[in-house]
């Protein structure tokens, strides 16, 4: 199973009043998401699945991130991922198939700490940041998901 995280991007924090959930994103955010997507697709396999907050900045990342695929996705959003814990991510990868690509579109502290799960070393995400790991179904149903291998780890800072 390959497995994708991908923080929001750098969202706007300059009308206060707006809730937190509907923040959009800044101009920072809005050139980062397109230039990540063009310099990560190629990561992606075929029939990628993506589990996003449905948050306002999330669904801007995700739309900017994938303006130019030509491959097939599939987008669920789910409820949980907005502020969510490690578990709340960990529920798509337990309960979907091994062979299914799935990445993940979330907030910080949440997505950090569960992409650190399949690491050997903390991973932290700034802004648009993501990174990808391969991890077989054993250690998913062992628990040992440290043992994925980290296929890339990228933010817009590096790129």
């Amino acid at each position: 199973m390959k497995l994708f995280f991908l923080r929001h991007a750098k969202s706007d924090w300059g009308d206060s009043s707006l809730r937190d959930f509907d923040r959009p994103l800044n101009k920072r955010g809005l050139t980062d998401a397109p230039l990540m997507g063009k310099k990560l697709h190629r990561y992606f396999p075929e029939n990628l699945k993506v589990i996003s907050s449905p948050a306002k900045r999330t669904k801007e990342t995700l739309e900017l991130f994938f303006n130019d695929y030509d491959r097939n996705i599939s987008i669920e959003f789910d409820d949980a991922l907005y502020h969510g814990s490690p578990i709340n991510y960990l529920e798509h990868v337990i309960n979907n198939d091994a062979d299914e690509a799935i990445l993940f579109i979330g907030h910080n502290p949440g997505i950090s700490e569960c992409a650190s799960q399949f690491s050997p070393e903390p991973i932290f995400f700034p802004t648009c940041g993501c990174a990808g790991f391969s991890v077989n179904e054993a250690s998913i149903k062992e628990n040992n998901l440290h043992l994925a291998d980290k296929i890339f780890y990228h933010y817009p800072k590096e790129m």
